[in-house]
């Protein structure tokens, strides 16, 4: 099943997974609009790729901060910004957001907390299935979910709120227990990480209040089993020990070093072994072969 399917048929539990699922190919003025249309809710979001990838970055702060921008009236007064708060998913290719990475520099760190990237493989050579039980292949299987998701949908995500709602107290009590529950299992995790755990272990209460309701099917600890593998894939691309940030400058100098190594560092070897010094534009730093490997020193203005 791919990443596509994957999204309509999350998308299938509120709505017809053709229409409910939306696309980057808009402004993101528009989709401030499409943010708080599906506030407190779910919103499903495809094609990156249609997105301008300078944007991409600024927009998903916009997602995720759950505000517009700021704007004035014709009058000069201001106007009240749209506000929203929602869980979204996206799908993107791994080139392609190597590439808006490079377009969008300065938002890297802030992303990778944001937007938490899972792999869609289990690993089980079935791409994003870990078992096969509709079907004999993955193909087929995937055949017969798209399938049910277009003729069965909206259902599921109209009796989870009937459930939730029919005794809020109480519903509150048990997702409150069920976060706890959760997090209880990765008592280490360092700030950032704990941010991004915190909105697995909702979903995975989500999950699990529906299988209680007698929606999903599942059996008891199958979302929170679900949610934890997801969890984990997170932590293993981004880091167990909080060091991204850090791990993100050094990849940053080095992509640097190597794409300018012999152009915009000046030798300064202790001996001299040529009759002239080649002329650097835009130094950067010094090189040292001298000290039995390679020395990069930067200079800070």
């Amino acid at each position: 099943m791919g990443k596509s399917l994957s999204l309509k048929v999350a998308a299938s539990v509120w709505g017809n997974p053709d229409r409910y699922v939306k696309t980057w190919r808009s402004t993101d003025n528009a989709l401030e609009g499409t943010a708080s249309e599906h506030n407190d809710s779910f919103l499903p979001l495809d094609e990156i790729s249609e997105c301008d990838p300078k944007i991409v970055g600024k927009t998903v702060y916009m997602l995720a901060n759950g505000q517009g921008k700021g704007r004035s009236t014709t009058t000069g007064h201001n106007r009240i910004a749209k506000t929203w708060r929602i869980i979204f998913c996206l799908m993107v290719r791994s080139r392609y957001k190597t590439s808006w990475r490079k377009q969008d520099k300065k938002t890297n760190v802030g992303i990778e907390v944001r937007v938490a990237h899972i792999d869609a493989d289990a690993g089980k050579g079935l791409k994003t299935f870990d078992s096969l039980v509709l079907a004999e292949t993955s193909e087929a299987q995937a055949d017969r979910i798209k399938e049910l998701s277009h003729a069965y949908y909206g259902s599921a995500g109209i009796a989870w709120l009937e459930h939730i709602t029919s005794d809020k107290a109480a519903t509150t009590a048990t997702a409150k227990q069920l976060v706890d529950d959760f997090m209880s299992q990765y008592s280490d995790l360092t700030a950032q990480a704990h941010r991004v755990a915190k909105r697995f272990a909702i979903v995975s209460a989500a999950g699990e209040l529906a299988t209680q309701a007698g929606i999903t099917g599942w059996q008891v600890g199958q979302a929170t089993t679900a949610v934890m593998i997801c969890l984990d894939n997170w932590l293993d691309n981004y880091g167990r020990d909080g060091e991204h940030e850090q791990r993100q400058i050094i990849e940053h100098i080095k992509a640097f070093i190597e794409q300018h190594g012999s152009s915009r560092f000046q030798p300064c070897h202790i001996h001299t072994y040529q009759d002239f010094e080649t002329k650097i534009t835009n130094r950067a730093g010094y090189h040292n072969y001298d000290t039995g490997g390679i020395l990069f020193l930067y200079q800070y203005l």
